[in-house]
């Protein structure tokens, strides 16, 4: 009886271990296709639109992307803008560089 039981808590840790395995599969190719194939067009055209991503004191922070990651506040009659982007130094080089922009009045 004590063996019948120790062989089936064997085999049911096993069959958990392989639903464990199968389970990081499936994410790991999931991943693998988003990476090889990217994002359809309806996702990009979704992450075009500015999204309110914080608020406070009145200023309202938004974020969209758009060859490159842009962000932008909203504070009253000023308008900051910044993009963050990825640029080519060289052979096997890159840099993140950033760039920032300021308007009053909306202008």
């Amino acid at each position: 009886m004590m063996d019948d039981i120790m062989d089936f808590l064997k085999m049911m840790g096993v069959a958990i271990i392989s639903l464990i395995v199968a389970a990081f599969i499936i994410l790991g190719f999931y991943g693998l296709f988003k990476a090889v194939f990217g994002l359809n067009e309806q996702e990009k055209s979704e992450m075009r639109v500015p999204r309110l991503i914080s608020e406070s004191d009145g200023c309202r922070v938004y974020k969209f992307v758009d060859d490159g990651t842009h962000y932008f506040t909203r504070c009253g009659e000023q308008v900051s803008t910044e993009r963050n982007y990825t640029e080519s130094c060289g052979k096997g080089c890159t840099r993140n560089r950033t760039e920032s922009i300021t308007t009053e009045g909306n202008k």
